[in-house]
This record gives structure tokens, C-alpha cells and sequence, in this order.
């Protein structure tokens, strides 16, 4: 199921990549780290900013 949500996603966006595979590609590990930025850190402001909108989606939606 999580592949079929993938999919949809990259079909609808047009990226090619999801999050974790950006952040999996060292080039930018090492510009977060050269940045100071730790990736968990990243994956949480992110996690917290999708949770956000889609709550968003839904109020708005109603």
C-alpha cells in the first residue's frame, strides 16, 4: 500500500524521488552537514509540516 501511495504521489508532483531518497544521496548529507543541518532534525520539521497541511486539507475540505 505505502508503494501505491508512492506512486500516486510522483505521478500527481512529478518528482521522481521521495524524501528518504533525497536524503539518503551523500552529496546532500554533506551539504546538510556542511549547513549544520542534522537530517533527523530535517525529517521532523518535515513530518510536523505535512501533518500541518493535510490537517489543513481536511478543515478546509469540510
Amino acid at each position: 500500500m505505502q508503494q501505491n501511495r508512492l506512486e500516486t504521489c510522483r505521478r500527481l508532483t512529478g518528482v521522481d524521488q521521495s524524501v528518504e531518497e533525497i536524503l539518503d544521496d551523500p552529496v546532500v548529507r554533506s551539504a546538510l552537514e556542511n549547513e549544520g543541518v542534522k537530517v533527523e532534525e530535517l525529517t521532523d520539521v518535515l513530518t510536523a509540516l505535512r501533518t500541518r497541511l493535510l490537517a489543513q486539507r481536511w478543515r478546509n475540505a469540510a
